[in-house]
């Protein structure tokens, strides 16, 4: 099923099968179907969730199913009949938005079973809760000037690449670079090893969490023909030991992404996001680049960050996006669950209006209308950590071509292969893209 938006590439993509949808994650034998198979409805059109329970003598004579509104606004509570060890739920919503619905039960040997469905509604008609501030772009433009009197000041630590990432061998090296006269980002790169030949650039950001770089994440990439560039959304060594980063994890740097939250010139995203750019000027001024296509890529805060990057630096060819972060931060205005890093949720006795007005500033949907250059961005319609309907809000917002993918089974960490679609259909786009093509139009 596609949905005509207002640009000749913008399409929701949406994962279909035969009849009904694969299945959720099954829970001990329970399992749900969504019609239609794509999750993906009209507002006020009925939707139906299909449940079975295996074997059917262990169904009770009825169950309860949680509703709500955009995984947060609580609806009536639906009781469901089953008959042979099967139960459906028609449902609707009335309006744009996403539908959660939670059914747990318990079976007739005292088993207690769990499964969760998602529709969205009207996903194009979805926008950002809040509206974006009048100085956004005076305030990211004024940061990017004083970036840009920061000297690079490349540090690198040439290292050697594992001698099976590529036949012919892999450049490698770690970097860190200057924000700042106190601040670093820093990552890892890698390339082909031909010498005098000039690569396409992946520039690869990373989740939430703090822990090492793997080199194989550039290696991999490097195999495959890329100039590939890992970033670390920290300050910090990206190849110490384990406990080295569990420390920070329970000390320091807890819950990081709401440090300076009710500030923004003192939130930790600041130094995260200029450091995305950063990395690009690096990029931009390594000898290996073919000065043509250069994709940022990223899952969760990973896709916040590859989103950022378009949004500060126009040499960005082009988004790679799996459910990002950061996504309608305000969301809770207009009654829908708040993405992680949740910030409203964790003002820690700081001013919470304080900690909204920032939020603002550091919102993917306000910088959606600087990205002019095709995106590919997925959401999951059971993905509670990054909702769907924020992800929307920011698609909608994209001054340029964008395919937003739904995917129906899909939570935050694509339990039992759930973003399989997205892996697919990304791949289409980096082959594409590393080869100098366009952005695939969408199916």
């Amino acid at each position: 099923m596609l949905l005509s938006l207002r640009r000749s590439l913008s399409c929701f993509l949406l994962s279909t099968a035969a009849g009904l949808a694969e299945q959720l994650p099954p829970a001990s034998g329970l399992t749900a179907t969504l019609e239609p198979a794509s999750g993906v409805l009209a507002s006020g059109a009925l939707a139906k969730i299909h449940f079975s329970i295996t074997p059917a003598a262990a169904a009770p004579a009825t169950s309860a199913v949680r509703l709500r509104r955009n995984a947060s606004a609580e609806l009536p509570t639906a009781i469901v009949n089953w008959v042979d060890g099967k139960a459906s739920l028609p449902t609707t919503l009335d309006e744009p938005g996403a539908l959660f619905a939670s059914l747990q039960t318990t079976t007739g040997d005292g088993e207690k079973l769990t499964s969760r469905a998602g529709f969205v509604f009207d996903p194009e008609k979805i926008r950002p809760a809040v509206p974006r501030p009048d100085d956004f772009d005076g305030f990211w433009d004024a940061e990017l000037a004083k970036l840009a009197l920061v000297p690079l000041d490349p540090v690198l630590d040439l290292g050697k690449a594992p001698a099976s990432a590529s036949p012919g061998g892999i450049e490698y090296t770690r970097f860190s670079l200057a924000v700042s006269a106190t601040e670093r980002v820093r990552g890892q790169l890698a390339y082909p090893k031909q010498e005098g030949k000039k690569f396409p650039a992946l520039v690869i950001f990373q989740w939430a969490g703090i822990y090492p770089l793997s080199p194989g994440t550039v290696t991999g990439n490097a195999a495959q023909g890329w100039l590939a560039v890992n970033v670390s959304a920290h300050d910090l060594p990206i190849d110490e030991p384990k406990a080295f980063y569990d420390a920070l994890a329970a000390g320091p740097l807890k819950n990081y992404g709401n440090i300076g939250n009710d500030d923004r010139t003192k939130s930790y995203c600041l130094r995260m996001f200029l450091g995305v750019r950063r990395a690009l000027d690096f990029v931009r001024a390594h000898p290996a680049w073919d000065g043509r296509v250069l994709v940022a890529h990223g899952t969760s805060q990973g896709g916040t960050q590859a989103l950022v990057a378009a949004a500060l630096d126009p040499a960005v060819t082009a988004v790679v996006a799996n459910v990002p972060a950061y996504c309608d931060h305000n969301g809770t205005s207009a009654g829908r669950a708040l993405p992680h890093p949740y910030w409203l949720a964790n003002t820690d006795g700081r001013d919470a209006a304080a900690v909204a007005a920032t939020a603002r500033y550091f919102d993917v949907a306000h910088f959606a209308p600087r990205i002019r250059v095709p995106v590919l961005v997925s959401a999951g319609l059971i993905d509670e950590t990054c909702p769907p309907a924020g992800i929307a809000a920011m698609a909608n917002s994209l001054a340029g071509p964008y395919e937003l993918l739904f995917m129906p089974q899909a939570n935050h960490k694509g339990d039992n292969n759930t973003h399989a679609t997205y892996l697919a259909r990304s791949k289409v786009w980096l082959d594409a893209l590393r080869s100098g093509l366009p952005a695939p139009p969408a199916r």
